[in-house]
């Protein structure tokens, strides 16, 4: 019954606490008759958001300009371009190079530079010179080539023109890029679909895709060594890179070698999750839903950020004493001996860090919310009977897989518990935070003793070992949730404690399962970015007008990587849905002989028992011997006997 009766079960799930004791209750299917749970969290998101729109949107709209970011800001302040007196002058320009805040507008590039420039760095005969600019980003005047030497601006390191030069190349390469996507897509619906047709067929294909993949990038990287317009570097670069690819791909071999037995444990465990996909395959699509949802928030979450940024304080930097009382042709402008530049550190500590910590927060809830509904599918799936067939029983009935099963999980989670994957997501997200602004911090610490340095790195992996066992603690709440629709405490109760006594089953299954998704992780993104990297290195319309095939593989990859990983998430969560839900099947329905589990799973999760014994006593900390654990205790005569 619990802490109370059971008619205030809902009231308490409300607030976040719960009555109700499910071990004595025999589950027949997940539960239908919901209420709201955790709506105190719904009320401090919506109440953080008001604190940010009333101290730090409004002002930053009202104050803030993102054109003094994107155009230049001369030394009194002004936007080149936009504000009134320099509306004319839309370039800005380093009257001396080697003072990279302090700018002034123009009209013109090379007029402003040779008539304006007073600084020391060049000069002929002891008499400082102009440097020739050209426009860059229709904004700035960047020092340009001469016939003597090549001047460049303090704070515009090299990675500038290494960025703008990689843009180019991702421009030539669109097509190509856009054909990654499509590649990937195609190669992941074919993953998740003999998942459930052939799995031991998937597994040992992937290996070889792998594989091949591997062989057919280090074998591209290679031949193209020796390409009559590579520099040196470029050369040594591609060699090397093909060494350490086909050197991996060797290494991954051995791997498989030494771990088939491993794997043919995992093919029988992902066989029960690859029905419930095959049984419902819009769960592969819907995703794509909440990651559509995300990029919109982020664009505008970036976009308020800019005005963030461009409200920032203005202080004064002294003006160097070779820029002090000079009149400026190019805008008109005299220098004083202060200019005026943004404060960002301020911005960082008080505007920044709250918006900062509102874009971890949401997309963890765009995570979780998204697991949440795939679990509760999955678990809608799970505790369905089967026919005579074999088939999951469809229809609109109380003890029926709906035909839209995705769609009123989808449905469930929105309507009940916004509120507990709120909750779920804010625990992660203040870690997050946290490790985050120890980074921040770090950066402004140099010299610092060895001690320290090993402190703060044990600080950071510390909070990243939490991280990864609360994300593992909410997830199996989460499931819990879309199973019973307790709020997060008693989720976590719950899932933790059952969790905890089939720690021996957990271990084998997390670990063999996490072989078979990863594997599909590294086999899309690495097959899809050999193949487009043979054609744009191969095909003349491409490798003639690149000037370095990197940048356009790099993109390649992170966006194969992200589709792969969108389509084996949905995976990950079925497996671990579909082993919590035989978990409490097998405790609530064992005894009654009706457990809704298949054969299979049943199977497998004691045939390996005994195997994931060592494993479970590692995790515990017991492990004393791989074979025989040895036990000793005092008898009556105090002398050591082994048990």
């Amino acid at each position: 019954m619990g802490c109370c009766i059971a008619f205030c079960d809902p009231c308490c799930k409300r607030i976040g606490c719960g009555c109700r004791d499910h071990d004595a209750e025999p589950l027949a299917s997940i539960e239908k008759k919901r209420s709201c749970t955790d709506l105190p969290c719904i009320a401090l998101f919506i109440a953080f958001c008001v604190y940010l729109t009333v101290i730090v949107w409004m002002p930053a709209y009202e104050e803030g300009d993102y054109k003094r970011l994107v155009n230049g800001v001369n030394h009194e302040g002004k936007i080149c371009g936009v504000d009134e007196g320099v509306k004319d002058y839309k370039y800005a320009f380093w009257p001396d190079p080697s003072e990279y805040r302090f700018k002034v507008c123009t009209a013109d590039c090379n007029e402003a530079t040779w008539t304006n420039f007073i600084g020391n760095n060049i000069q002929v005969n002891g008499i400082n010179v102009g440097y020739q600019t050209e426009p860059y980003m229709d904004k700035y005047c960047l020092p340009s080539h001469n016939n003597t030497e090549t001047i460049s601006i303090a704070g515009f390191d090299d990675w500038s023109s290494t960025i703008s030069r990689s843009m180019g190349d991702i421009e030539t390469s669109l097509n190509i890029i856009g054909a990654s996507v499509v590649i990937a897509f195609i190669m992941s619906f074919l993953f998740v679909w003999m998942m459930k047709v052939c799995v031991g067929v998937l597994v040992w294909s992937t290996i070889g895709f792998i594989l091949t993949g591997g062989l057919l990038l280090g074998y591209t990287l290679y031949q193209s060594k020796d390409d009559a317009n590579l520099s040196a570097t470029d050369s040594d670069i591609r060699e090397y890179g093909g060494y350490v690819v086909l050197g991996l791909t060797l290494i991954f071999l051995c791997i498989i070698i030494f771990a088939r037995n491993r794997i043919r444990i995992a093919i029988q465990v992902i066989k029960s999750a690859g029905r419930s996909i095959g049984d419902m395959p819009m769960m592969v699509f819907f995703p794509i839903l909440p990651l559509i949802t995300l990029v919109g928030f982020f664009f505008a979450w970036l976009w308020t950020a800019l005005y963030i940024f461009s409200a920032g304080d203005e202080v004064t930097n002294s003006t160097p004493t070779a820029l002090q009382s000079h009149t400026y042709v190019a805008d008109g402008t005299t220098s004083t001996g202060t200019y005026l530049v943004l404060d960002h550190d301020d911005t960082v500590r008080n505007q920044f860090a709250p918006h900062w910590f509102l874009l971890l927060w949401v997309v963890q809830i765009a995570v979780y919310f998204t697991f949440t509904v795939i679990s509760g599918a999955v678990a809608d799936w799970y505790f369905t009977a089967r026919d005579e067939d074999g088939d999951k029983y469809r229809g609109n009935g109380e003890e029926e897989l709906s035909n839209r099963a995705v769609c009123n999980a989808c449905c469930r989670t929105t309507r009940y518990h916004v509120g507990t994957v709120i909750y779920a997501a804010a625990i992660i997200a203040i870690i997050k935070f946290i490790r985050h602004c120890v980074a921040y911090m770090e950066k402004g610490m140099r010299g610092e003793s060895k001690f320290k340095k090993i402190f703060r790195a044990v600080v950071h992996c510390l909070l990243k070992c939490l991280e990864c066992c609360l994300d593992k603690v909410s997830k199996n709440a989460l499931i819990w949730c879309s199973i019973y629709g307790d709020a997060f405490c008693p989720s976590v109760c719950g899932s933790f404690k059952i969790i905890w006594g089939n720690l021996v089953r957990v271990a084998v299954i997390t670990f063999f399962s996490t072989i078979v998704t990863t594997l599909g992780k590294i086999m899309i993104p690495l097959f899809t970015t050999g193949v487009c990297a043979l054609i744009l290195m191969n095909v003349s319309t491409f490798s003639d007008e690149l000037g370095s095939p990197v940048a356009p593989i790099i993109v390649i990859f992170v966006i194969s990587f992200a589709v792969a990983s969108l389509f084996l998430t949905v995976y990950d969560t079925a497996i671990d849905t579909v082993f919590m839900c035989f978990l409490i099947d097998e405790k609530q329905n064992k005894a009654n002989g009706q457990m809704f589990a298949d054969e299979g799973l049943r199977n497998i999760v004691q045939k390996y028992e005994a195997q994931s014994k060592v494993l479970a006593n590692k995790m515990k900390g017991n492990a004393t011997d791989a074979r025989v654990v040895k036990v000793r205790e005092s008898d009556s005569d105090g002398e050591e006997v082994q048990i």
